[in-house]
């Protein structure tokens, strides 16, 4: 019985670069949400995003079975979806915390720093200017 493995965002280069996987034809590969939704919104809802994949991954379930794997290949707000999904669908991934812990720069110069404090140069955290603008 083939593995069900979700993949937010999934392009077709991705699905073509899994299909060179070993035992590749034990996975059937689905894409959850789309590109224009996760990676280039104009206006991001955090938990509009959830609902929707949640949806989206209770109804796929329905017609393919089981939910085996849900797999990141992209930045936030994926990587911080999947870990979520994961536990709520049962499928081992590691745990949020430890997925912003080391997305989120100072949290993660804090991890370093409890573990090799030699090796971490000085750091603090830092607000933006409300007057800064950031291109896309």
């Amino acid at each position: 019985m083939k593995r069900n493995v979700f993949i937010p965002a999934l392009e077709e280069l991705q699905r073509i670069e899994l299909e060179t996987l070993r035992n590749a034809d034990d996975l059937s590969i689905h894409g959850l949400l789309d590109i224009p939704t996760l990676v280039e919104p104009t206006n991001l809802s955090f938990n509009k995003v959830l609902i929707q994949a949640r949806q989206q991954l209770n109804e796929l379930k329905q017609f393919t079975g089981s939910v085996d794997a849900i797999i990141a290949h992209w930045d936030f707000p994926t990587s911080v979806l999947v870990p979520i999904l994961c536990r709520e669908f049962g499928i081992p991934a590691p745990p949020l915390e430890s997925v912003l812990k080391c997305e989120h720069k100072y949290w993660s110069r804090l991890e370093q720093q409890k573990v090799i404090p030699e090796m971490v140069p000085a750091f603090a955290p830092s607000t933006p200017s409300p007057r800064t603008r950031w291109s896309r």
